[in-house]
């Protein structure tokens, strides 16, 4: 009995601390934003990659593809929350990555649904390639959708 109440309060305290994290990744992508959009960010550069800050207002998904369906993006985003609820017992296993990713989308959806669009912010130059514009919460759900990919190509090898 005290295994199954120490289990259950140690259950919560992941729990706890996983939203813990998850706020301060949307919040770190929110702080980002803001003082990108009050000019506060400077630029970076060196000889081997070109780091730049822009205010950019993004209509459409991750590193600026398909523009003007806002609307869409809100509810496709709302749908895929739905669905990781739904199918938490098979996905639980990437707990942490979710959470990154799930907080990076969060971040997204925020800014659509009281912006209009998503505010995104960094420019990469690395030697001849240069990245589209892109915002903190892009790089969360960039990370962590590679990672969950990768361990599901070992997880099947």
């Amino acid at each position: 009995m005290n295994l199954d109440i120490l289990k259950s309060n140690i259950k919560k305290i992941f729990q706890i601390k996983f939203f813990i994290y998850f706020i301060f990744l949307v919040l770190i992508d929110r702080v980002i934003k803001i003082f990108t959009e009050n000019k506060i960010l400077n630029l970076i550069n060196t000889n081997i990659f070109e780091f730049n800050i822009f205010y950019v207002k993004n209509t459409g998904i991750s590193f600026g593809l398909f523009g003007g369906y806002i609307n869409l993006f809100i509810i496709i985003t709302i749908i895929f929350f739905l669905i990781q609820i739904l199918f938490y017992d098979y996905i639980k296993e990437y707990g942490f990555w979710l959470l990154i990713l799930n907080a990076g989308a969060m971040g997204n959806l925020l800014d659509r649904i009281f912006f209009g669009y998503v505010m995104d912010m960094f420019s990469l130059k690395v030697f001849f390639y240069t990245f589209n514009i892109f915002n903190f919460a892009d790089i969360l759900i960039t990370i962590s959708v590679i990672v969950i990919l990768y361990k599901e190509i070992i997880k099947k090898n």
